[in-house]
């Protein structure tokens, strides 16, 4: 049965055709997944799809009483009288029953493969021609998982983080560190110290204090790095206070940032205008350095508020190669890029010989990347040398 129809769907911001004629058809039963390179227009798809977006042109059909759940890229407002137990429980009973239809299928999927062996021992042992056309019936149904090839893309994204000036060996130095927000205490007297060419990871789990960490140190610079980035987490709309008995930078530390939530102080800029402020040199100049990052011909006059959020951190990333940097610091880099972008930076930053200093929750990145593991638990700050999966394997884990 037919859930959802495109026919010819084209939805235009202005600027360009971000879909033009795009058709594809969605069966009952179907697992799809819809990629692309970053503001290829694969958000854009989903918000039409749970009615979040118009189209300027073409048909969309949905089958009668079918009921859209959709799980936004990034965070929006809720209810913000409602406890987190109540919100995980609106979703909880749909979650049970796609889990229970996932082991259905698992299921079905393991008693075909048997089926198969035991046709086919039936029809050499009888000889009997109907067992080996059951076979052929049933490998029909499993041969249709296709595995569809990785997608190549045209034009290679090129990153390069060179290091001009070296920072002395003390980069950042905290002693008996404190950080509460309102009422909860999640460091208390914690110890860090991170050495020139270090590659860190800031690892724990949500609501740690793993970010605002990352803006303390940064805040601790002078730079204007906002310590409330998203005014629907609650936590975070309370007092924040950070003690600490030595708090100290070094003083030829120079630091690049690119936050989580990706902004632009003016977005009502193009891109080409925010990267003038970052690249000196002819707008010739501006223009060939963005098309590394897939900004090609008119791209470059797009108003950044249009931006995906994978071309939000792109533009970023554009602007931080432009900054004589000797200490890069991300906050969970790789949660908006497609799967070429992370690559590409995660070479990039292998070969970097500054210090790293990052928060992700993407395992493989922490394994490629990190030497250093600095662990949040229980209010208790760890160091640990070495990768992910050295800091599991020392935790018995």
């Amino acid at each position: 049965m037919l859930e959802i129809v495109f026919n010819k769907v084209k939805r235009n911001f202005g600027y360009k055709d971000v879909l033009r004629e795009l058709s594809f058809e969605v069966l009952t039963g179907d697992r799809m997944a819809i990629i692309g390179a970053n503001g290829y227009g694969k958000t854009t798809a989903l918000k039409i799809i749970a009615g979040e977006e118009r189209i300027d042109s073409g048909l969309i059909t949905m089958r009668s009483g079918a009921t859209i759940g959709y799980l936004q890229q990034t965070n929006h407002k809720v209810n913000e009288d409602i406890t987190v137990n109540d919100f995980i429980k609106t979703g909880q009973m749909e979650c049970l029953k796609l889990e229970n239809k996932l082991q259905e299928l698992i299921k079905e999927i393991e008693a075909m493969k048997s089926s198969i062996k035991q046709l086919r021992d039936f029809g050499n042992r009888s000889g009997n021609e109907k067992f080996f056309k059951r076979v052929a019936s049933i490998q029909k149904r499993l041969e249709k998982l296709d595995v569809i090839e990785k997608p190549t893309t045209t034009r290679a994204l090129f990153l390069d983080f060179e290091l001009k000036n070296r920072s002395g060996k003390d980069v950042i130095t905290i002693e008996e560190l404190s950080l509460t927000i309102g009422d909860r205490n999640l460091i208390e007297g914690g110890n860090i110290n991170i050495y020139y060419g270090d590659k860190v990871c800031i690892l724990g789990k949500n609501g740690t204090g793993k970010s605002t960490l990352l803006k303390a140190i940064l805040g601790h610079l002078n730079l204007t790095i906002p310590l409330i980035q998203n005014d629907n987490i609650e936590c975070l709309t309370k007092e924040i206070e950070i003690t600490a008995s030595k708090f100290k930078v070094g003083e030829s530390v120079k630091i690049g940032y690119i936050s989580q939530e990706i902004s632009f102080e003016d977005e009502n800029s193009s891109i080409l205008k925010i990267f003038q402020d970052y690249c000196v040199g002819t707008e010739t100049l501006r223009r060939t350095k963005l098309s590394r990052f897939r900004f090609i011909g008119e791209d470059v006059f797009k108003k950044v508020s249009s931006l995906s959020g994978g071309e939000g951190v792109k533009l970023r990333l554009a602007c931080l190669m432009e900054q004589e940097v000797n200490c890069i610091v991300l906050d969970e880099p790789t949660n908006h890029i497609d799967i070429d972008t992370r690559e590409v930076l995660e070479d990039a930053l292998k070969d970097y010989k500054g210090t790293l200093i990052f928060v992700t929750h993407d395992r493989y990145f922490t394994n490629t990347l990190a030497k250093k593991i600095i662990a949040i638990e229980d209010g208790i700050v760890t160091t640990f040398v070495g990768n992910y999966d050295d800091y599991k394997d020392a935790q018995g884990q």
